[in-house]
């Protein structure tokens, strides 16, 4: 073996171990970024389920307005089901004589909520005496 000889596979060497150390370094940045990618995604699944469940809450407080609305216009209101978009509730009033329990069931998206109001009646007054947040 002549010193060219060893030359050549000292620099073979080095190239090896240069080669080595970029694919090291590329595996690594790689699951990194893959890492990265998959909690991004997470946390905007997350954000997107919470705006969901923002979204039927609201619809539930709008729906509980509705039925005390229609409850002051007639006092044997029972309720029944509005819609917009992909969103709906289910309002179902019970009790009688001046007492009423209003149960409203919100969806929007895979988001459900629900209220529970109870209701006075006085003539053509209604006021809220309970307001609670049931949970699913």
């Amino acid at each position: 073996m002549d010193a060219h000889d060893s030359c050549f596979t000292i620099h073979a060497q080095h190239g090896i171990v240069s080669i080595a150390t970029t694919m090291v370094i590329f595996a690594v940045t790689l699951v990194i970024a893959v890492s990265v990618q998959f909690v991004g995604v997470g946390e905007l699944l997350m954000g997107y389920g919470e705006q969901q469940s923002e979204q039927a809450f609201q619809l539930a407080d709008s729906c509980v307005d509705e039925a005390l609305l229609r409850l002051k216009r007639n006092s044997a209101y029972t309720g029944g089901s509005l819609s917009g978009g992909s969103a709906s509730c289910t309002i179902t009033v019970s009790g009688s004589g001046s007492t009423r329990t209003v149960s409203v069931t919100a969806t929007a998206g895979d988001s459900v909520r629900a209220l529970t109001v109870g209701v006075a009646l006085s003539g053509s007054s209604v006021s809220i005496t309970s307001w609670s947040e049931n949970t699913l």
